[in-house]
C-alpha cells in the first residue's frame, strides 16, 4: 500500500513538471520556429532555460544547416523568369526578375505563384511610390528589400 502512494505521488509530481516544461516547450517553439524535437532536446540540455535554449537551437542551425546554405549562396542563378504587372488606372507597370538555377524551376508552377505574388508587392510598392512623384523611376529591390515591402 506504501508503495503505490509513493508512485501515485510520483506520477503527480512529474506531471507538474511536464506541464511547466511543456509551457516553455510552446514559448520556446513559437519564438524560434524550430521544430519540437529540436527544442525539447534544448531545454533538456540547459536546464529548462529559455534564453540559453534559444542559443544553442542558433548555434547548431548554423552548424547545421546553414553552413550548407553559404555553400550554395555563390551558385549562379542563370535561369529564372521575367513578369510584367500594369494597373492602366492609376498609371503605374512593375517589371520584375526573379532569377533560379535551373530551367526546371523555371517552369514550375510553384515558382510562378511566387513570382506572381512578387509582381504583385511590388505593383503595390510602385503605385504607393507613384503617390509620391509623378515621374519615371527605377527600383532595384534585392531579396532583403523586398522582404520590407509589405503585401496589401
Amino acid at each position: 500500500m506504501l508503495r503505490s502512494l509513493i508512485l501515485a505521488r510520483g506520477i503527480h509530481t512529474s506531471s507538474a513538471n511536464w506541464s511547466s516544461s511543456k509551457a516553455q516547450l510552446l514559448k520556446l517553439r513559437k519564438k524560434t520556429g524550430y521544430p519540437f524535437e529540436s527544442c525539447k532536446k534544448a531545454l533538456q540540455l540547459n536546464d529548462n532555460s529559455l534564453e540559453k535554449s534559444e542559443v544553442w537551437l542558433k548555434e547548431e542551425a548554423q552548424r547545421l544547416g546553414w553552413a550548407k546554405a553559404n555553400k550554395l549562396a555563390n551558385r549562379a542563378t542563370a535561369q529564372g523568369v521575367i513578369a510584367f504587372a500594369i494597373d492602366n488606372q492609376k498609371e503605374v507597370a512593375t517589371m520584375v526578375e526573379v532569377n533560379c538555377e535551373t530551367d526546371f524551376v523555371a517552369r514550375n508552377k510553384c515558382f510562378h505563384s511566387v513570382v506572381e505574388i512578387v509582381t504583385s508587392s511590388c505593383l503595390d510598392f510602385a503605385k504607393q511610390q507613384k503617390a509620391l512623384e509623378n515621374s519615371f523611376s527605377k527600383v532595384n529591390l534585392k531579396s532583403g528589400d523586398l522582404m520590407e515591402v509589405k503585401r496589401c
